[in-house]
């Protein structure tokens, strides 16, 4: 007689295949939808490197950047090198990188395979050291304690921020006569700019830079078609208060301008690097705070804002389709990091399409498991919320924008507004 067996199985054991087998179902998941699984798997090849490199127009271009360890850092050292290995890894453009003798081989091998040039400049210990801030370590530790952000910045770290055209400047000049070669255009970038995997190569694309810098010029006055321009994004247009700034007022301290990319022709950046240390010197006699590069930018903003052209990634003019009217989704991962908005901005259109795509999968994926959260849990009425425009809200493009049309419209200073006079000379430092 067959005695029927009864195994009663403890609940926690349940629970823990039940959890298990969720974990292999959204692993599984998460590498069909996952667009960097495939989208990045050169990266990984030892051999791709060599069979796929071709001399791109982007050779045109070179990028200029610096690491320097930080007394006082809002981010680890962990942080720093996986955007760095972000930075230094995929993007095929040639390079220029001023650190520590200590940090090159580190740097160095975050370029890993990749076959542009890497020329890493090792001459100075601390950005301190750079002639235009030579000499001036005790006045920036007075400065210090001027910062109303004092617990979170340093003199060293002023001084990464405002070594930043020198940087630019000089890296180009060595640049040029290390590499024996010209260059169409140059721009700092902050070396933790790509916080996240991406899918930029030939980056920034030389025809979408030239098409932007072609259509700021357009838009300036009659008689400046001979002063050449820079480019950098900015986050918000200043608020009305600032409409009676005036030079003598030192540095704009608001989120204006974005100082984590900036640059143009040689001839504009040799200005930048003028006009930006004779203003840097000349508030700091005068016992005005300039550590923070963000607040001096802005001020040369106000007094030249016909030679800056920029990409306002909120701007309401043009973040919502022209054809569908249908407003951009930028809170919801659509457009990944917003500041940053402008390295998706000035990719080509593949690479950008590429990574449009990497962020729709990756949100769409992240929605399928709420949409089964609320099903288990019976919550059906939740579903029928879904958005029936989300697949229209996806990063889209807005204007390449004059410096000085956003500061003359109406919601801004108005068309009245008038530059403030300037008194300080550009003079070479």
């Amino acid at each position: 007689m067959l005695r029927r067996l009864h195994i009663r199985v403890p609940s926690t054991l349940c629970l823990g295949c039940s959890l298990l087998v969720f974990i292999i179902i959204t692993y599984v998941s998460y590498n069909v939808a996952n667009p960097f699984s495939t989208a990045f798997s050169w990266l990984t090849s030892p051999t791709t490197h060599s069979q796929q490199y071709q001399l791109s127009q982007n050779d045109t271009i070179l990028l200029v950047s610096a690491f320097f360890p930080l007394s006082h850092s809002k981010h680890s050292m962990g942080q720093y090198k996986a955007w760095l290995t972000n930075f230094l890894g995929p993007i095929r453009t040639p390079i220029y990188m001023y650190t520590t003798p200590e940090l090159a081989p580190v740097i160095q091998s975050l370029r890993g395979s990749n076959p542009y040039p890497l020329t890493i400049n090792t001459t100075f210990t601390s950005p301190l050291e750079i002639p235009p801030l030579d000499g001036m370590r005790d006045m920036y530790q007075e400065m210090w304690g001027w910062d109303r952000e004092r617990d979170r910045h340093g003199p060293d770290l002023y001084a990464v921020w405002n070594g930043k055209p020198y940087f630019l400047d000089e890296g180009l000049k060595n640049a040029i006569r290390e590499h024996g070669r010209e260059y169409e255009h140059a721009f700092w970038i902050d070396g933790g700019s790509f916080r996240d995997a991406h899918t930029y190569v030939h980056w920034p694309d030389r025809e979408r830079v030239q098409e932007v810098l072609d259509t700021v010029k357009s838009a300036r006055a009659p008689g400046s078609e001979g002063e050449e321009m820079l480019l950098l994004p900015i986050w918000f247009p200043p608020g009305g208060n600032f409409r009676e700034w005036s030079e003598d007022m030192g540095p704009a301290d608001t989120e204006f301008s974005e100082g984590s990319f900036i640059g143009g022709t040689a001839a504009s950046i040799r200005w930048w690097r003028e006009i930006y240390y004779s203003y840097h010197n000349e508030y700091l006699s005068r016992g005005i705070f300039v550590g923070k590069d963000q607040t001096l930018i802005n001020a040369i903003l106000f007094l030249y804002p016909e030679r800056f052209g920029t990409v306002w990634v909120h701007d309401p003019r043009t973040l919502t389709n022209s054809t569908t009217e249908i407003q951009m989704d930028l809170d919801g991962g659509r457009c990944g990091n917003t500041w940053y908005y402008f390295e998706w901005w000035l990719a080509s259109q593949s690479e950008r399409e590429a990574m449009k795509r990497s962020w729709d999968s990756s949100v769409a994926g992240g929605q399928r498991w709420w949409k089964a959260f609320w099903l288990l849990l019976g919550r059906t009425e939740v579903l029928k919320q879904i958005d029936p425009q989300y697949n229209q809200k996806g990063c889209l493009m807005t204007d390449a924008l004059l410096m000085e049309s956003i500061l003359r419209r109406d919601d801004v200073f108005g068309s009245q507004w008038q530059i403030p006079t300037r008194t300080v000379p550009p003079q070479p430092i």
